[in-house]
Order: C-alpha cells, then sequence, then structure tokens
C-alpha cells in the first residue's frame, strides 16, 4: 500500500473511531441528562499548584499514576476574579450541565506526547498515531462551591478501534464511593 494510500485509510479510520461515539451519544445511546447530580461524598484534596484532582478504581491517585487504557475522572476547577483557587473540593451536591463528549488522537514521538488534531499524520518511518483518548465531560455547578468546574471522565484506546466515551456506569466504577451520579430521571424529576 502507498504512503498516500495508507494515509487515507488511516485518516477514514480515526475518523470513524471519532465519528461512531458522536453518534452515539447524539443519538441518545450514552445520555447524562443535565440538571443531574454528581455528590462528592468525601473531602477531595487537590495537589498542591494544581486545579484537577483525579480518580480511578474510587482512590485520588496522582496524574503520572492513572492507567490511562482504564477509565478515569477528575474534578476540575476554574478561577473566579482575584480568589485564590481552593485546596479541596468538600461534600456536597453538584448540578450538571449537559455532558459533552470529546475524541481526540495522541501520536507518541519519543518521549514526547503531542495531542494531535492531524489525525491522518502517517511518517515515513512508520510512525503515525498512537492512541486515541475519548472523553465525556460534565460542567458542574454549585452555589456553595463556585470553583467547581466540571467532571471529566476518559481512556485511552488504540486508534484502529472503535470505541465509545465512557457512559455513567464506567464512570461511576472509576469513581467508587468517592462521588457518586444520579440521572435526573432517578431522581423523580
Amino acid at each position: 500500500m502507498s504512503i498516500r494510500m495508507h494515509r487515507v485509510w488511516l485518516g477514514w479510520m480515526v475518523f470513524a473511531g471519532l465519528l461512531m461515539p458522536a453518534l452515539a451519544l447524539a443519538a441518545g445511546a450514552w445520555a447524562l441528562p443535565a440538571g443531574s447530580t454528581v455528590t462528592v461524598r468525601s473531602v477531595l484534596t487537590l495537589p498542591t499548584g494544581k486545579a484537577r484532582v483525579y480518580i480511578q478504581d474510587g482512590k485520588v491517585v496522582r496524574r503520572s499514576h492513572i492507567d490511562h487504557f482504564r477509565v478515569y475522572c477528575s474534578l476540575g476547577l476554574r478561577r473566579l476574579g482575584d480568589e485564590p483557587l481552593v485546596r479541596e473540593i468538600r461534600p456536597g451536591d453538584f448540578t450538571t450541565g449537559t455532558a459533552r463528549g470529546h475524541g481526540y488522537a495522541q501520536r507518541e514521538a519519543g518521549p514526547v506526547r503531542a495531542v494531535a488534531y492531524d489525525f491522518a499524520d502517517v511518517r515515513r518511518d512508520g510512525g503515525g498515531l498512537g492512541r486515541i483518548t475519548y472523553a465525556t465531560e460534565i460542567p458542574l455547578h454549585s452555589s456553595e462551591q463556585r470553583q467547581v468546574d466540571d467532571l471529566t471522565c476518559a481512556y485511552d484506546t488504540d486508534p484502529a478501534a472503535i470505541h465509545t466515551y465512557p457512559g455513567v456506569d464506567e464512570m461511576q466504577a472509576a469513581l467508587g464511593g468517592l462521588v457518586t451520579i444520579r440521572p435526573a430521571a432517578e431522581r423523580g424529576d
């Protein structure tokens, strides 16, 4: 197969791998209705100087210790004006906004990993796309903890495989008992 044909084939494979989950999300195969509830059940301390705390298998983990090929989640903060970022997320309820699915490709380049939006990048030396990350980002709101911005859950996979964004069951498994997700329909709304 020529390099050009290989690029076209790889481009279609990656496009399909990113498009299929988006179609499934749009078709309602996976959905967390806006107005659902995310409950933090334990104090989550953020690493010094960081605005995100990571959770996998129901435990707070350093980002460098995440197994990226299994679902992991993070709660992120946003700076509000001149307020310093809080150092912990306290137990409490958060209302969700509309969930968004993101897929992006990562290319391995020696020890450097770069997010690549040019999906069909195949080099003559046989290198190219390393993996695809599927992420579900859920905006969060709480009048008591206004800096808490989102819950994001993700995992990496082989670019040739077709997968979907993490759903509620996968996210809950990663979060364990530290954080729970209650879709709006289950709350009786």
